[in-house]
């Protein structure tokens, strides 16, 4: 995904989204779209717009 995605489509599936190649960094699971990364954070003041680096379907 290399940092770029600003939403996400998951069609339902339950989806774990890391923040750094190879499945590192800091991670969500969600089986949730959303329009807009900026409104998923881990902490005040950072987000998970164009953040993402790889993922997982399961």
């Amino acid at each position: 995904m290399d940092d770029q995605a600003t939403s996400l489509k998951n069609y339902g599936y339950n989806v774990r989204f890391f923040q750094y190649d190879d499945y590192l960094g800091l991670h969500f699971t969600s089986s949730s779209d959303y329009n807009d990364l900026r409104a998923v954070s881990m902490y005040p003041g950072w987000n998970w717009d164009d953040d993402i680096s790889s993922y997982r379907r399961w």
